[in-house]
């Protein structure tokens, strides 16, 4: 499998929020969005979770394509998204 394949985004293409799944329980994580032009939008380290789930309200941002990175356990992984 695939490490990217590990995260999932959904909806994607978004109108206003975002889930992130399967992030790892009970683990340090930190959540960071940047914008086409590489300007940090959105930054987050949830504190060691229950749950394997983040919901990001993004309804504020500008509709375009964004990249999400998620760095857990000294591993960095990120996707592209679209906010229409």
């Amino acid at each position: 499998i695939e490490k990217n394949s590990i995260i999932v985004i959904f909806p994607n293409p978004t109108t206003g929020q975002i889930t992130l799944s399967n992030l790892p329980k009970n683990e340090a994580v930190k959540i960071t969005i940047y914008n086409i032009l590489g300007n940090r939008v959105y930054e987050a380290e949830p504190a060691k979770q229950q749950s394997a789930n983040w919901r990001i309200d993004l309804s504020d941002l500008p509709n375009g394509m964004y990249m999400i990175t998620v760095k857990m356990n000294n591993e960095l992984i990120s996707k592209k998204f679209i906010k229409l």
